[in-house]
């Protein structure tokens, strides 16, 4: 049992809490839940109407009397109960859509803003198959839920009243044996939430373990790793099959119990009942009629057990989908949805301010990396310090490079300054204003950001070009390929911008991958760009193509630059050398070559030294 599933049912007041939030987006379809409330009304007056005019038939048929219309307005009751019956099941239906679209928009909301760090330690997969699987499973909920709510329960109820009505005798024996089976029913429901859960972990866990295999396949296939991935993807199929049998299994007790329950009221009351009939203490019509009512209650009951058991698979989904939405949104982006969204609409892109000498500035800025245990629900530790206590300035309108071994920090760096992940100490300034005064929103209004793993979307050259600015024309974008040399590739392609790239622009060259994702930002036009390793990927001719473009930018944008190739930073303003999370020296490339060991070797291998 996953800790989460645990947790639920060990706590009562939190079943109470999560019972109320997963309810709590149907209490918002009020006009179609009323409009349910009245088909459901009127279904079960016409099915509840049924019995009695069957004991009106027999009555007349034992008497000897002519039938008259009765059968043929038995027979429109029937068709009219038909037709309500499907029109409740479609506003139902639609009301449980509702309310799953709105619990998707919510959990949707809040995996798209969470801090950059819940992305580092949560696997995605995971995170996709909340979105996916658990919230299907409330859809299956809802509508049990509903149809025995508006439909079951109603109908029971008039049932109940006509059994007791005919003979509260024969009603209290069914009464007796539909409690105790009812009972029965809510203690396995327990039982049921927890197995539901845990087949939604693993089911998580599968999700993500596959899609990592899917995304990596080129890699495994090349290194013979097939059959092991394959192996781990078993082993996982196994554990949420053996979840999935488990689940069966306690649900498996539920349709007996129901069947059980039937056929014991059912023969106890024939018996009875055939007893009252003969000594008269009971009519041939009344006992007729009472059994319409018991067969009438079987359907309902059968929807009542069923709705149990759904909404306890339901609240092991809940938990697991509530264990996302609890979490805190990266500030900014947090409140609701539709303030969130109005709020980065309305906030307009911005040129660098006039006046301040410097766009960036680091004081004392430290940060450590998060941690978390392999438990998505184990509270989070911090592992050793990345960047210690750095400072440094960044002049408007200058270039700047860092420079130093891998691991050193020099891209997060760069993380830290569009914001990605927050300082654990010390403190930046943008144009003089300190970091937690002004909104990451607005702070990425001036950064444009090409990170070093280059990631695009499943899509056209277009929509990947222009996801800052959609608005851009095809005069703009073609402008920007051009920049970094990839014209040629929408002139042969045949299909100019609306060139698919296909998942992460798997079509593409990694050149081709990388200078695309600086086009984006040259086609953003922000007074800050941020390069990290734009031309790792590169080859001479093309480097050179770049290494231009950021030179005709030099004189009116602020370039943050992080490279491994020297070659592309000797030009630069100032040039910083970091070291196991520090800044070990500063200065113009010639001057670190003369003063700076560790640049000095950085240089000498690659030949500039």
């Amino acid at each position: 049992m996953n800790p989460s599933a645990r947790k639920a049912k060990e706590d009562p007041e939190r079943n109470a809490t999560e019972l109320r939030g997963l309810l709590q987006p149907l209490a918002r379809q009020r006009r179609p839940l009323i409009l349910g409330i009245a088909l459901g009304l009127f279904g079960a007056g016409l099915a509840l109407a049924q019995p009695g005019l069957v004991g009106q038939i027999v009555t007349l048929v034992e008497e000897g009397n002519p039938l008259g219309f009765l059968p043929l307005f038995l027979i429109g009751l029937m068709l009219a109960s038909g037709l309500t019956s499907a029109l409740q099941q479609y506003v139902l239906q639609r009301v449980s859509e509702s309310a799953v679209r709105e619990t998707r928009h919510r959990l949707l909301h809040k995996i798209i803003r969470l801090p950059i760090a819940e992305y580092d330690t949560r696997p995605l997969g995971d995170l996709l198959s909340r979105v996916g699987n658990d919230t299907s499973m409330l859809r299956d909920s809802f509508f049990r839920c509903l149809h025995a709510l508006f439909s079951g329960v109603l109908t029971i109820a008039g049932a109940t009243v006509g059994m007791l009505i005919v003979d509260p005798v024969l009603f209290l024996v069914a009464a007796v044996t539909v409690l105790a089976s009812l009972s029965l029913v809510v203690a396995l429901g327990r039982l049921i939430r927890s197995a539901s859960s845990e087949v939604q972990h693993t089911t998580g866990q599968l999700t993500d373990t596959a899609d990592q295999a899917l995304r990596g396949i080129r890699v495994l296939r090349a290194g013979n790793a097939t059959a092991q991935i394959e192996s781990k993807l078993f082993l996982i199929a196994d554990a949420a099959w053996s979840a999935g049998i488990h689940l069966a299994r306690v649900s498996t007790y539920i349709a007996p119990v129901s069947i059980i329950a039937t056929q014991v009221a059912f023969i106890a009351t024939l018996g009875l009942g055939g007893l009252r009939v003969a000594n008269q203490s009971l009519t041939l019509a009344g006992f007729t009629t009472f059994l319409l009512f018991l067969f009438m209650l079987v359907s309902p009951l059968s929807q009542i057990f069923e709705a149990i058991s759904s909404l306890n698979r339901a609240l092991g989904s809940y938990g697991r989908i509530r264990a996302i939405t609890e979490l805190r949104s990266e500030p900014d982006l947090a409140s609701s949805y539709e303030a969130a969204n109005d709020r980065q609409k309305n906030c307009p892109q911005s040129a660098a301010p006039e006046g301040p000498e410097n766009a960036i500035e680091f004081h004392k800025v430290s940060f450590q990396y998060v941690q978390r245990a392999t438990d998505a629900e184990s509270p989070q530790g911090f592992s050793g310090n990345q960047i210690d206590s750095i400072s440094f300035i960044v002049p408007t309108g200058s270039r700047v490079a860092f420079v130093g071994p891998s691991g050193a920090g020099k891209s997060t760096i760069l993380q830290l300054i569009v914001r990605l992940y927050e300082p654990t100490a010390g403190e930046i300034t943008y144009f003089g204003t300190d970091h937690t005064s002004v909104s990451r929103v607005h702070v990425r209004q001036y950064i444009s950001y090409v990170e070093q793993d280059v990631h695009l979307f499943s899509g056209t050259l277009r929509e990947n070009l222009t996801i800052f600015t959609p608005e851009a024309s095809d005069e703009a974008c073609l402008k920007a390929l051009e920049a970094v040399n990839l014209k040629p590739l929408v002139d042969r392609s045949g299909s100019g911008l609306d060139l698919e790239i296909g998942d992460d622009g798997v079509s593409l060259s990694g050149g081709e991958r990388q200078r695309l994702a600086v086009a984006r930002a040259l086609l953003a036009d922000r007074p800050i760009i941020l390069l990290d390793e734009s031309t790792a990927n590169l080859d001479g001719r093309n480097e050179q193509f770049l290494r231009d473009s950021i030179d005709l930018l030099g004189a009116e944008k602020t370039l943050v630059v992080v490279a491994h190739r020297l070659s592309t930073v000797t030009n630069s303003d100032i040039i910083f050398v970091v070291d196991s999370g520090r800044i070990v020296a500063r200065g113009t490339h010639q001057h670190l070559l003369r003063n700076n060991d560790l640049y000095r070797e950085l240089a000498s291998y690659q030949l500039l030294a």
